[in-house]
């Protein structure tokens, strides 16, 4: 038995879900002690989450992504399709919309 591949889940996607349908932020500020009025903390908060649940999935012994081998995964490909003379069609906000400039698929061209 067999399953054809389409994708795959990425970790941010399961941040994104925790914030924003179950709002753990204030309680995850509060978990590490953190100033709710402090400068960026969503972000920071962002980050933490995402580190945890990287950590989480590689303790259970399950694979999972991140948004940066996202989008370097998605570039060796690009560049391949291109360096054969083939556009490599792409929606940027699922490559690298939500996390932004630190992705490398930024300011990648995408039709």
């Amino acid at each position: 038995n067999c399953c054809p591949f389409n994708g795959w889940f990425v970790s941010i996607e399961i941040v994104r879900n925790l914030m924003e349908r179950y709002q753990v932020s204030n309680r995850w500020m509060k978990a590490m002690d953190l100033p709710t009025d402090e400068r960026m903390i969503e972000m920071r908060v962002q980050h933490e989450l995402q580190v945890a649940v990287l950590h989480s999935f590689d303790k259970a012994g399950f694979s999972i992504v991140d948004p940066c081998a996202v989008g370097k995964s998605f570039l060796v490909h690009a560049n391949r399709e291109r360096g054969h003379g083939r556009e490599c069609p792409a929606q940027w906000s699922w490559i690298g919309g939500l996390v932004g400039p630190t992705n490398v698929t930024w300011h990648h061209e995408m039709r």
